[in-house]
């Protein structure tokens, strides 16, 4: 159980945690990650490895309707507010991905995604 609440905290660091001024305007994963990166609004260290990730589990666990609501909401929201913006879509993301990786607590995206 530890493992899943891991796995929802790495996961959940998708929120960027924003809190720098920017006008949001799009992009992939990664582009939106190193935007709060260079805001200095986000704790993910590694934005390739963190995309890569939550890419996977979202194909791994049918979970792509889920991601992709998230990161169009994302893409379509200022990065100093995605947390509060998107609230709702990164809560089904989580919701879709963790039953998952409980149940596949070996696959490497959820192990990796642990140690994000």
């Amino acid at each position: 159980m530890k493992r899943i609440v891991v796995i929802a905290a790495a996961v959940g660091v998708m929120s960027l945690m924003a809190c720098g001024d920017d006008d949001g305007g799009g992009g992939s994963c990664e582009s939106i990650c190193f935007a709060a990166q260079d805001l200095n609004c986000t704790s993910i260290s590694d934005c390739n490895e963190f995309c890569d990730v939550a890419q996977a589990l979202a194909a791994k666990a049918s979970c792509g309707a889920e991601y992709d609501a998230y990161h169009s909401c994302a893409q379509n929201t200022p990065t100093c507010n995605i947390d509060a913006q998107c609230n709702s879509a990164e809560n089904a993301f989580f919701s879709c991905t963790v039953p998952w990786c409980y149940a596949n607590q070996t696959d490497p995206d959820c192990i990796a995604g642990s140690n994000l």
